[in-house]
């Protein structure tokens, strides 16, 4: 494994010694690839997948690197990032709490993690937790934050992954999800 600066680790160690036959086609299958390694991993519906299920495949399989086109590893350090993070929300009392991948509606970021607290000093202990994880433990660099004074709507940027975090009258009314609502929702586990 090449060694890395913290801020280009993922959460989980995804690369393998090396990906078997069984590896390649499932990542093949994942990414919508129709190779001969389809027929190998048990019939997999390739043209069937979506961007998650790639990302999760791949999660799953340990492999890293690139496979058509999509660079794999990038792609399941972010899910995985976004799941570590809808998760801490979770822990931290946080409700409707909802991971949403849009990878393939803007090149801006990859996933968003929504979610809702109870009152502002919730909110900002959320925030506070997320900063800490993510650049204090795993050196990663927050681009912005937005919101942390009023603590009525946070949002934190990390680039590929953009945290919203909302009191109960303002997710309401912004509805963000609904903003994003052909953008995929990707289950928190």
């Amino acid at each position: 494994m090449n060694a890395a600066t913290p801020a280009e680790q993922p959460i989980a160690t995804l690369a393998a010694p090396g990906p078997t036959a069984a590896d390649t086609a499932a990542v093949d299958a994942a990414a919508g690839d129709a190779t001969a390694g389809d027929a190998a991993a048990g019939d997999a519906a390739a043209g069937d997948a979506t961007a998650v299920e790639a990302a999760t495949a791949v999660e799953a399989a340990g492999v890293g690197g690139a496979a058509g086109g999509v660079d794999v590893t990038a792609a399941s350090a972010s899910l995985s990032r976004a799941r570590t993070i809808a998760k801490l929300a979770v822990e931290n009392q946080a409700t409707d709490v909802l991971i949403l991948d849009l990878r393939k509606r803007t090149a801006l970021f990859d996933f968003f993690v929504v979610a809702t607290g109870k009152s502002g000093r919730q909110l900002r202990a959320i925030a506070d937790e997320i900063d800490d994880l993510l650049q204090k433990q795993l050196g990663e660099k927050r681009l912005h934050i937005d919101g942390y004074q009023d603590s009525r709507w946070i949002v934190l940027d990390y680039g590929d992954l953009v945290i919203h975090l909302f009191d109960r009258e303002m997710r309401d009314f912004y509805r963000i999800e609904d903003l994003w609502s052909d953008a995929p929702r990707v289950p928190l586990s």
